[in-house]
């Protein structure tokens, strides 16, 4: 049940983004590592004007959450982050260093714009959790090795200023090796310990899921969501079919015994 409403807060929260992009582009929206894949040290970010390394930060922690997110997203990147800020500050995972790590994927995005979204998103969280936070920006080129090497594909919509890319995190180890890939919109504060404590322990997933559950949702012109928001929507409303049709049997088994006590 904490799934689903979390799941079904993440679609609320989330401002609408016409989505222009065609299913032919989508369809290289996904995060998919390669077995063994490792994020490069030495790529360069910035911390509120402040120049750091990847390896750096990820040096701090046994293993640490990496979120790819557009700043100005219209979509649902607050939404993912805020459950994986509330997943990070559950008691579950109190015993757990890890650093949770969110790299901009428009160099456009300035400094204020990360701020923006981290007040956003981790606004009234515990101070351990806001010191173990970076939001960090990049050039282009770095943006565009830190995806290639974790598989992590996404598209640009010039039109509308916004990415197309996949609602996914990564757990990384503190030498940059990928542990797992996870779902941000239905991610669980025991799936998320599992993953950092196994990858802080150097057991790397098997890496085999695609993720492919997208950012890039919404389009208000038809009213209209994409095709993963769409199958989403459809299992929640045969889930309310079938606990109806549930009812309804229940009901007309009951109805002769009623009548009979008459």
């Amino acid at each position: 049940m904490m799934r689903s409403g979390l799941l079904a807060l993440a679609l609320l929260v989330a401002s609408p983004a016409i989505a222009a992009l065609g299913p032919g582009t989508l369809n290289a929206v996904s995060l998919e590592p390669a077995p063994g894949a490792r994020l490069s040290l030495d790529a360069r970010l910035s911390e509120n004007g402040r120049n750091t390394t990847l390896g750096s930060l990820l040096r701090q922690y046994p293993a640490s959450l990496l979120v790819f997110a557009d700043y100005t997203c219209k979509s649902v990147c607050g939404a993912e982050l805020s459950i994986a800020a509330a997943s990070l500050a559950s008691p579950e995972l109190a015993d757990v260093n890890a650093g949770l790590l969110v790299v901009g994927l428009d160099p456009k995005d300035d400094a204020g714009d990360a701020a923006r979204m981290r007040g956003e998103t981790l606004g009234g969280t515990s101070p351990d959790l806001q010191a173990k936070a970076h939001f960090l920006q990049s050039d282009a080129a770095t943006i565009a090795q830190l995806t290639s090497e974790a598989g992590y594909g996404y598209r640009y919509d010039a039109a509308e200023d916004q990415f197309a890319h996949p609602a996914a995190l990564l757990v990384l180890r503190s030498d940059g090796q990928v542990g797992r890939a996870l779902a941000g919109l239905s991610l669980m504060p025991e799936t998320l310990r599992r993953a950092l404590v196994e990858t802080g322990d150097g057991r790397i997933g098997t890496l085999l899921e695609r993720v492919a559950l997208r950012c890039y949702a919404f389009d208000p012109a038809t009213g209209l969501y994409t095709a993963d928001i769409k199958a989403i929507l459809r299992i929640a409303a045969l889930g309310t079919v079938l606990a109806l049709a549930g009812l309804v049997l229940l009901l007309l088994r009951r109805r002769p015994h009623a009548g009979a006590a008459r």
